[in-house]
């Protein structure tokens, strides 16, 4: 019996604990917390570094309601080479640039951009999709800066090339009132297309297929994080900044 007793005291404080790291996620998730003391990062404009974030970086104004809004609406992105790009398709050295995108797979790359976050924004609880700005619209302004390109973007003479990732991009990002232009956050986050860990091991057949499918899969990761932590701050609280530790 008193075996029986201690077993069933075990499973209930398993139990609770569980459901106490549970909630405790769920809170943390919910409550970005802003950097303190002499060395808090602090924008020009008056935005402060979030502790922690799935995005890279991530900027919030201090005590900013996102519970006032109750629509989003997305600005088409914009995007940027880190350096020219090389126009020829053949081999690069260390040294050069990537390669250029043509026009239509610059057009095809913003489509994908769009089409990734208008999904994800699509099925949010707490927010509505606008293609106007208004009194309760948020306004998300996104840019691709720094972008490199490391495959041939135009198949030539039946060669093969293999890449652990076929391109790098930072990502942009600001949330602003869509009436007044206040900034409310911004963030900046840069990744590869790569679908493995980069190792050799997961070097991939780079096809036109493959390259767009990285793309696409890099952005609908972007749009899903900002889906979530948007939902999640329209319920919380405003984000003040905590004191000295």
């Amino acid at each position: 019996m008193d075996l029986d007793r201690n077993r069933r005291w075990i499973a209930l404080a398993t139990t609770a604990l569980l459901a106490t790291l549970a909630i405790g996620g769920c809170k943390a998730t919910k409550a970005p917390v802003l950097e303190s003391g002499p060395n808090a990062e602090i924008t020009h404009d008056g935005l402060v570094r979030v502790r922690w974030s799935r995005y890279k970086y991530v900027w919030l104004k201090p005590n900013a309601d996102f519970g006032r809004y109750s629509r989003v609406m997305m600005d088409p992105v914009s995007v940027g080479y880190k350096r020219p790009p090389r126009e020829t398709q053949g081999r690069r050295s260390p040294n050069q640039g990537g390669f250029a995108l043509s026009d239509s797979q610059m057009a095809d790359l913003k489509r994908y951009f769009s089409e990734a976050f208008e999904k994800a924004l699509g099925k949010l609880d707490n927010f509505a999709m606008a293609d106007s700005v208004g009194p309760q619209t948020l306004r998300v302004e996104a840019a691709i800066i720094d972008l490199v390109v490391n495959v041939p973007t135009r198949p030539s003479g039946g060669e093969r090339v293999f890449t652990t990732s076929a391109a790098q991009m930072t990502l942009v990002m600001e949330l602003r009132d869509s009436i007044t232009g206040e900034i409310l956050a911004r963030v900046a986050d840069r990744r590869d297309t790569q679908s493995g860990s980069g190792a050799v091991s997961d070097l991939t057949y780079s096809t036109p297929a493959t390259n767009a499918g990285g793309v696409r899969l890099l952005f609908k990761r972007w749009a899903q994080i900002l889906a979530t932590r948007l939902d999640a701050i329209h319920n919380a609280p405003p984000v003040g900044v905590p004191a000295v530790d």
